[in-house]
């Protein structure tokens, strides 16, 4: 397989990247880590007539901690994001994507905005209230993670033409709150046949102050599922709330995967449950260290 012809753009700084996806438009694609994007390719499912590569602009290769976040810059590797070790739940989530060769040329912020329905990272910037920051001539926006996704459709964002992601904010965790991630998938590396991610946080009486919950793999896009709070606040942690809640999500859930409607269905309760298990569990561990 071999990609269509491309010309090809090594942008120097985050202005000269903005500047020619303005002047190039819907003709160009940005290039960072290029495991998703040189796939499409070789398949000659997109034809871009330009590639704008990011993988070296400085301002972009940044990680750091700052006012309550971890801000990941979109040239910055899963690996190194893994290895940075800042929030657990992004370690996690890394260590279940593809193999080590696409961790460590792959990028987490190409995931967020590639949007794959499979795909772990856009689930755990749900499920952890990300923010997403978009960079264009025009100037710079930040959206939440939940209006990144507001299409609903898969491999689809609110990313303007001209815009690129600049950066991906997550929420630093505080004492009380856990997170979980839990997938399946036919062999190790696989897309996930179905998979969820969420966040609950303990109050200092030990019921459920927040619980955000998200799907993916399996379904048509990842997806936020706010009914669990609902379900959820001010209740008791423990095995019955948690089998509630895994029922509740499966049966909002629309299955759009490998296998039956109830066959998908049975696994996002399995997975749910053993997540909000392990994700509680940190949580109240939390208030005791």
């Amino acid at each position: 397989m071999k990609p269509p012809p491309f010309l090809y753009e090594r942008a120097t700084d985050l202005d000269h990247a903005t500047s020619l996806l303005s002047e190039l438009g819907d003709e160009a694609r940005i290039l960072a880590g290029g495991q998703s994007l040189l796939p499409l390719l070789n398949l000659r499912l997109v034809h871009p007539r330009y590639l704008i590569d990011i993988s070296k602009t400085s301002e972009l290769r940044g990680m750091e901690s700052k006012a309550g976040q971890l801000v990941v810059g979109a040239g910055v590797t899963y690996q190194e994001v893994a290895s940075q070790g800042g929030l657990p739940i992004l370690s996690e989530a890394i260590s279940l994507v593809g193999h080590e060769q696409i961790r460590n040329r792959g990028t987490l912020v190409g995931s967020i905005a590639h949007h794959d329905p499979s795909a772990e990272l856009p689930a755990v910037a749900l499920a952890m209230k990300a923010t997403v920051r978009l960079a264009s001539t025009s100037g710079k926006r930040e959206l939440s993670a939940q209006d990144f996704y507001a299409s609903g459709y898969p491999f689809s964002t609110e990313l303007a033409g001209d815009e690129l992601v600049e950066s991906v904010s997550f929420p630093n965790s505080d004492p009380g709150a856990g997170s979980a991630i839990a997938e399946h998938a036919r062999r190790p590396g696989d897309f996930a046949t179905a998979g969820v991610v969420c966040h609950v946080a303990a109050s200092t009486a030990g019921t459920v102050d927040t619980c955000r919950i998200a799907s993916f793999g399996g379904v048509p896009a990842v997806r936020s599922h706010h009914s669990c709070l609902g379900i959820a606040e001010g209740q008791s942690g423990g095995e019955e709330l948690w089998h509630e809640l895994a029922h509740a999500v499966s049966n909002e859930a629309v299955p759009n995967g490998t296998g039956s409607a109830s066959y998908l269905r049975g696994l996002f309760r399995s997975l749910l449950a053993t997540a909000l298990k392990r994700a509680w569990s940190s949580a109240v561990s939390g208030y005791e260290n």
